[in-house]
């Protein structure tokens, strides 16, 4: 006995708008979870460590917030087409690096050679978002 099934069409298009929502709906939720671990770290530092830890949590998390936020922007940008993904993707490495030495500055730094190199790698990523940028306005 054959069964004939119906060729099913697959289109690409729809393919790339479903990834599209699912990257941006993981990327909203981690956004709102890490305000939400943002608020609740703040208030119980303030309670049980005292204004130090409430000044380095604040600055730490809101900092990844930021991160999150150009990621979601890179995301964004690529999935409609526009081209200027790979300076929101500096944007958030530079972010990000930031973050680190902030993090390094408040826990007290291993070695300086440490903060140097992340130092570097800001600068290094600072010189090639300021060649993207002259290289879009080009365009």
């Amino acid at each position: 006995m054959k069964v004939n099934f119906p060729k099913l069409k697959f289109d690409d298009k729809i393919l790339f708008r479903i990834i599209g929502i699912v990257v941006r709906a993981i990327l909203i939720v981690g956004i709102i979870a890490q305000l939400g671990i943002t608020i609740f770290l703040t208030v119980s530092s303030l309670i049980v460590s005292g204004p130090v830890a409430l000044v380095t949590t604040a600055i730490e998390n809101a900092l990844l917030i930021i991160v999150l936020l150009e990621i979601y922007l890179a995301v964004e940008d690529y999935l409609s087409g526009k081209g200027r993904t790979a300076s929101y993707v500096i944007d958030a490495s530079i972010s990000f690096i930031v973050r680190e030495i902030i993090i390094d500055v408040f826990n007290g730094v291993d070695s300086n050679t440490t903060l140097l190199v992340l130092a570097g790698i800001v600068a290094i990523l600072s010189f090639s978002r300021f060649l993207t940028s002259r290289a879009e306005k080009d365009i």
